[in-house]
Parts: structure tokens; sequence; C-alpha cells
């Protein structure tokens, strides 16, 4: 249900509530089996973060986001990144810069075709 709820709120752009209702739904998964899910989430409420000015803790989230991502190598849960790379776009902020760089690299690596 947390997941549901999470969702609701992205959509209706409430990014206090996707931070509380993020971690509703990060505390509802199983940490052992749903990682991709996981990743969206963290998305979500690093996107949040970033958007309400959260700068350090919307890295934090990011950096998470990203590297559960790579570990699944989930093309969905790199989608749900879009919303962290559309916040951090413009940021002066050198860590800003460095996770929206690691994100566009792992995208690459990913549509790249395995040899």
């Amino acid at each position: 249900m947390a997941a549901y709820r999470l969702s609701t709120y992205v959509n209706l752009s409430d990014e206090h509530r996707v931070i509380d209702e993020g971690q509703a739904a990060l505390n509802a998964l199983s940490h052992e089996t749903d990682h991709k899910k996981i990743a969206a989430v963290h998305a979500d409420i690093a996107a949040a973060q970033l958007r309400i000015g959260d700068l350090n803790e919307g890295i934090t989230s990011g950096r998470l986001a990203l590297e559960t991502a790579q570990r699944t190598e989930s093309r969905w849960a790199f989608q749900q990144l879009a919303g962290v790379e559309n916040a951090l776009t413009g940021k002066r902020d050198t860590s800003a810069r460095e996770l929206l760089a690691a994100i566009n690299s792992a995208h690459r690596s990913l549509s790249q075709p395995s040899a």
C-alpha cells in the first residue's frame, strides 16, 4: 500500500509526502529481494529532496538509487532515475554534477550492446 501512496504523491508533485511515503515504502520492501523497487523508491525520494532544495540528502538518495539500479542492471530501475536527472540538471554543486555524470555514464553503459 505504501508504494501506491508514494506513486500518488509523486504524480501530485507533493515532495514532502513523497519523502515520508518513500520511507514507509522502503520499510515495507524486502531488502533481500525487492532491489528494483528499492532503486525506484530511492530515485523518487532523491528527486523530491532535490526539488525542495535538500541537496545533500537528495544526492545521498540519488547515489543509493544509482547503486541499486546498477546492481540490478534493470532498465526499469534506470528509467526511474529520470526525475533525479531532471532535478540535478543545472545544479552548480560539484557533488550534484558528479552524480549527474555518473547517472549519464551508467545509462550509456546499459544501452551499449554486450560483446
